[in-house]
């Protein structure tokens, strides 16, 4: 049978990645991901943080993740043969007879269910039952905030760039303990923190607990996620000027996918500076993150028909999670973003030039 490590190994070295490249383009640790190509799956906090990278880290290569998914169930059957004893009946006069068709029911049942534990419909079922045996249901984080009342045991998966992150409510007592991929994360209430999900050095989520209610069965806690931690992600202190411009006209931060690859460029080009006006235009529902001058934050989810202006001095930094159904004009002109669905994060600011300056909007990554 087909090695599913040597399988994601020889897809990577094909497409001439190493583990460092995926991991920064994955936002999955690269013990993880040697881990899967080890076949070391006893180095994931359970299984449900297995499966999700598994199927994140087919996808960035091309692979099926439900043909992955079911080479680790088979590797996980052979590794936990039948009780065959079990199920053989005991002694009779006929003993031969009653063996043998013991046997071809056996062999029957074992292909059956190989077939039946490979299945999507199994998987989804199996999932299911490993968060109902936690305590607790499973929620996924549709939007860039989710806040409710959450019981000890449920699962909330958050979408973190280009890959899916569980965590676990795993205790809620005088503080709230939340596992991640990361480790175990201690939150006392009233109180704000990140969360670097992805151990890429940067934070990827806020939480905030609300409220602990441990009269109840199981104990509860109101708990608000938010993903909009920084803006725009990989903007540091060295591309900025003392004023927030941008100090150089290449993108910021980098990639390894070649189709997402963009070019700063210059929107205008003018004597001196001067305010910079931004007119946004939404056609779907799209998050927007701004942050003016370094120091005017603004968070808003708008509709389809709804609109939003600024003015900055220096510069803007932008986050958006849905660029095709954002029109964006600044100076008059119109930007391209990017296509329905797609998050893109850019700034737009001042570059001194010879005799000018130059307004630009410089991709970040």
């Amino acid at each position: 049978m087909e090695s599913i490590g040597a399988k994601f190994r020889a897809a990577r070295e094909a497409k001439g990645y190493s583990l460092e490249q995926v991991a920064r383009d994955t936002h999955i640790s690269r013990r993880f991901l040697q881990a899967i190509e080890e076949e070391d799956f006893a180095q994931f906090p359970g299984e449900p943080y297995l499966l999700g990278f598994l199927r994140s880290y087919s996808e960035f290569l091309d692979l099926d993740p439900r043909e992955t998914v079911a080479l680790y169930k088979n590797l996980k059957l052979q590794e936990q043969p039948a009780p065959i004893d079990e199920l053989l009946v005991r002694r009779s006069p006929r003993p031969f007879i009653l063996a043998a068709v013991a046997v071809i029911v056996l062999a029957g049942a074992v292909a059956g269910g190989i077939l039946f534990f490979t299945s999507d419909f199994f998987q989804s079922r199996r999932a299911r039952a490993e968060v109902a045996d936690s305590g607790g249901r499973e929620y996924i984080m549709e939007n860039e905030i989710m806040e409710q009342r959450f019981v000890q045991g449920d699962t909330i998966r958050v979408p973190v760039r280009d890959g899916e992150y569980p965590l676990l409510l795993a205790e809620i007592g005088d503080t709230v303990a939340l596992d991640s991929p990361a480790g175990r994360h201690s939150l006392p209430p009233a109180q704000e923190q990140t969360i670097d999900i992805t151990e890429d050095g940067r934070p990827d989520l806020r939480v905030t607990v609300r409220e602990i209610n441990r009269r109840q069965t199981p104990a509860s806690a109101v708990v608000r996620f938010d993903r909009g931690v920084q803006l725009p992600v990989g903007v540091t202190d060295d591309t900025l000027m003392a004023d927030g411009s941008p100090t150089r006209t290449e993108a910021i931060g980098s990639t390894t996918v070649a189709e997402r690859e963009r070019s700063a460029s210059v929107i205008a080009e003018f004597a001196a500076r001067r305010p910079i006006s931004l007119q946004f235009e939404f056609t779907a529902p799209t998050m927007l993150r701004a942050l003016i001058d370094g120091n005017r934050r603004s968070e808003q989810f708008f509709q389809s028909g709804q609109s939003y202006s600024a003015t900055a001095e220096s510069n803007a930094q932008v986050w958006l999670s849905n660029a095709g159904a954002t029109r964006l004009i600044v100076e008059g002109r119109e930007l391209s973003l990017g296509r329905p669905g797609q998050v893109s994060a850019f700034l737009i600011g001042w570059v001194d030039g010879p005799g000018n300056v130059r307004l630009e909007m410089v991709p970040v990554y």
